[in-house]
């Protein structure tokens, strides 16, 4: 469908970057509806809307694409407007490391999607404000060095069977002393909250009747 539209457009955009259903495109803006309605012709059930730049900026996914005055342009981190800052608390009942994959997710995203450096810092600082307000300490946002791995298996010239990830429940103290257990014995292992509000109090569907449930695939 993409190949044959933006072939067969009379007006093809100088910009198509597609990810899933969200397509980012650079064309005149005089050539914006014409475009919108060669692409929506193609196929009945294939239908697409359209947000235009408004000053100078764009949103696509969670970046944000600013048009420089000199026509270049720059990236910044979107954050819808309903957005509240609300993130997995400190004080929460979770792993230590669920809270810093929080941390290390939100700085490296300011590393890797700014592109100016003034923007990056305003962006690490907007991050450090926002999970201080949800009690994260302050030595959480020192983020480990990543290690070079070894290939053990070209190394030694065999390969040992894979072995698999563990879910364990999450209870403080005993979770943290069995994944010591487990990691001595090779054994990987990742903590999962099991009872969750929305696993006691979300229910989308009635339960069925025992009875019913029978002479069904």
């Amino acid at each position: 469908f993409e190949e044959k539209a933006l072939s067969t457009a009379p007006t093809p955009p100088k910009v198509w970057y597609r990810y899933v259903d969200d397509a980012f495109t650079v064309l005149h803006q005089y050539n914006i509806q014409a475009f919108t309605d060669h692409i929506n012709s193609q196929n009945p059930h294939i239908k697409f809307t359209i947000e235009e730049e408004q000053d100078g900026q764009l949103p696509f996914l969670d970046t944000c694409v600013c048009l420089k005055d000199d026509g270049t342009l720059k990236v910044k981190v979107y954050r819808k407007p309903t957005l509240t800052d609300q993130y997995l608390n400190w004080d929460s009942n979770h792993h230590l490391e669920h809270k810093r994959s929080v941390v290390r997710t939100l700085l490296r995203r300011a590393e890797t999607i700014v592109t100016e450096e003034a923007d990056k810092k305003e962006e690490i600082n907007h991050v450090r404000e926002a999970l201080s307000a949800n009690r994260y300490k302050k030595w959480s946002f020192k983020l480990p060095k990543k290690k070079e791995k070894k290939n053990e298996d070209s190394d030694q010239g065999t390969s040992e069977a894979k072995k698999f990830p563990v879910a364990i429940p999450y209870m403080k103290g005993l979770s943290e002393e069995l994944h010591r257990v487990f990691k001595s014995h090779g054994v990987p292992t990742y903590h999962k909250p099991f009872n969750t509000l929305r696993s006691l109090f979300v229910r989308p569907k009635d339960k069925s009747v025992k009875e019913d449930r029978k002479s069904v695939v």
